[in-house]
């Protein structure tokens, strides 16, 4: 099984695939997400048919996940 992390931008979307059982792929894949947790994103995890649920914390085997940019009122 691979996991996705997607993180939205202003310019799209950045995909971030890793196998679970490969350290290298799951370091990386941490790095992005504590990144853009520090920036204020949101991730959650998105299983599917059902609500996201929010993540504070990686998590390597959740499957799919997206981070969405904090919403800057103006």
């Amino acid at each position: 099984m691979r996991c996705k992390l997607s993180v939205m931008d202003s310019s799209g979307d950045k995909e971030v695939t890793w196998q679970p059982d490969s350290p290298s792929e799951v370091a990386a894949a941490k790095a992005i997400f504590d990144a853009v947790k520090k920036r204020g994103y949101l991730v959650y995890s998105q299983p599917a048919g059902e609500s996201g649920i929010a993540l504070g914390q990686f998590d390597a085997k959740v499957e799919t996940m997206i981070a969405v940019p904090p919403i800057v009122a103006g």
